[in-house]
């Protein structure tokens, strides 16, 4: 069933209090924020304080761990 894992996947673009500990629980290094997101909800002001890996202008890659 992955409607459970959809909604924590969504849960850590979102940048709220349980983002940070799914992205350790899934142990997650790097995240690729899209500039065009579609649907998907991203808190880019959650992902600053991250290093930003690579960037252009479509994509930007933050290093979690």
């Amino acid at each position: 069933n992955y409607s459970k894992r959809e909604q924590e996947i969504d849960q850590m673009f979102q940048g709220n209090t349980l983002s940070l500990n799914l992205l350790k629980q899934y142990n997650v290094n790097y995240v690729v924020l899209e500039k065009n997101s579609g649907d998907q909800i991203i808190n880019k002001d959650f992902f600053n304080q991250f290093p930003t890996t690579y960037q252009n202008n479509n994509y930007r890659v933050v290093k979690i761990k």
